[in-house]
């Protein structure tokens, strides 16, 4: 329903419009009715109705100051005009303040009916046509967000280093470069979320996915001078304490946590701890790790936080156990229906930054390997054992039988029956 307001100074005039026209099989809800332009200019500081009926011509305040008003404000309001005159001046003022209809007293119910039959179904163009854009503007928003947070996974984990591809990116991604000091500013930083009752409580009821979701959700969301990007979970066992460890990015003319990262980290890191703590009741504190002045220098703090060893070797390194694990628990569950994220939730990884090691190291995407290894396992069972091929089917994680043989048939080039052990 779109909300309608009439003004009219005549009595009868307005009880007709307001009572004897069924404004609700038109699209339309009377929010209100007014004796006078004065009193609808005071509603229009406090409310804004889709469509205004005025009369033209009223004793303190016209129809003419009202749309005026309206024009100067640039309100999202449609106005109507109602007339006793057939006057040009008025008409010419209706026009210059994009007044979209002008009416003539005395004007007969099938004519209003008609006009705002006409209305609704404008408003009905325009509210699809700005839904259609807010929808592209967010649908744009996290193709960047996830365009960023996949740059930084492959900074992180060393998988982007080419000086120009670097640059590239920086410029698509709207990134700016340290330039006399101006540049943007990333802050790894670390959440660490105590595990300790209430945390197990969380858990219980919502799982390490939700919770995993919910702190990205509060990171990014706390301070509007600052992005958050997960780049990796980690369990500290000793400690008993589960990291999101990630990057807050500052952009170059939002000075949000200072110059040093210190000046007011302070402040910041107590609004989210007590923000996590007030929305999840998990307790967590906030480190910030590194300040660095360019995307570049995540690469070196990456590849070689502590000690001595060369960028190369850090990476192989961090990439080798990476790998182990994720494949380890591949393994392990690929004949269950798992995802990227599932893989992430359990071995404290960014589900990108899985998928991009995966194809680094393997040389495949995740679903050729996760097939691959189906495949492979129900070949085994076909020539090994006597079960049915719906069985084997069911084993290896295909519950549709016949998209089972159509993915074997691709696999393989074969059907299941031609890896039957042959009779003698």
């Amino acid at each position: 329903m779109y909300s309608l307001v009439i003004a009219e100074d005549e009595r009868m005039t307005r009880r007709s419009l307001v009572d004897m026209i069924r404004w609700n099989e038109l699209g339309f809800t009377v929010d209100g009715e007014f004796t006078d332009g004065q009193e609808l200019l005071d509603y229009l500081k406090s409310s804004m109705p889709d469509v205004i009926l005025t009369d033209i011509k009223m004793s303190r305040v016209s129809g003419v100051d009202i749309a005026r008003f309206v024009a100067e404000q640039n309100l999202p309001v449609q106005i109507v005009f109602l007339s006793g005159y057939k006057d040009f001046e008025y008409a010419q003022s209706a026009v210059e303040y994009r007044v979209v209809r002008y009416l003539v007293k005395p004007v007969s119910l099938p004519k209003l009916r008609e006009v705002f039959a006409g209305l609704k179904e404008s408003l009905d163009r325009q509210n699809a046509l700005q839904n259609a854009m807010l929808k592209r503007a967010e649908h744009y928003r996290k193709l960047v967000n996830y365009q960023r947070q996949s740059f930084l996974s492959d900074l992180w984990s060393g998988l982007e280093t080419d000086t120009e591809k670097l640059e590239k990116q920086c410029r698509l991604l709207d990134i700016y470069q340290e330039a006399a000091g101006m540049g943007d500013c990333l802050f790894l930083v670390r959440l660490e979320i105590q595990k300790d009752s209430q945390y197990r409580a969380f858990l219980s009821e919502y799982g390490l996915s939700e919770l995993q979701e919910q702190i990205a959700s509060l990171l990014g969301s706390f301070d509007e001078r600052l992005e958050y990007y997960p780049v990796k979970w980690e369990e500290d066992s000793a400690k008993q304490v589960l990291s999101a460890l990630g990057i807050l990015w500052q952009k170059e003319h939002l000075n949000a946590l200072g110059e040093s990262g210190q000046a007011a980290s302070g402040e910041i890191q107590k609004n989210i701890q007590e923000e996590v703590y007030r929305f999840m009741s998990v307790r967590a504190e906030l480190f910030i790790l590194q300040k660095m002045n360019s995307p570049r220098e995540l690469i070196s703090y990456a590849q070689n936080p502590d000690g001595p060893e060369t960028k190369q070797e850090m990476a192989q390194a961090q990439n080798g156990t990476a790998i182990e694990t994720v494949m380890q628990f591949i393994r392990a569950h690929f004949c269950q229906d798992i995802t990227l994220s599932d893989i992430a939730e359990a071995v404290f990884l960014n589900p990108i930054y899985i998928s991009r090691l995966i194809k680094e190291q393997t040389g495949q995407n995740y679903t050729e390997l996760l097939t691959g290894l189906r495949i492979g396992k129900a070949v085994e069972l076909l020539e090994r054992t006597n079960l049915y091929v719906y069985e084997i089917a069911e084993q290896v994680g295909y519950h549709n039988l016949k998209y089972f043989y159509k993915v074997f048939k691709k696999a393989t080039g074969n059907s299941p029956n031609d890896y039957r052990p042959k009779e003698k």
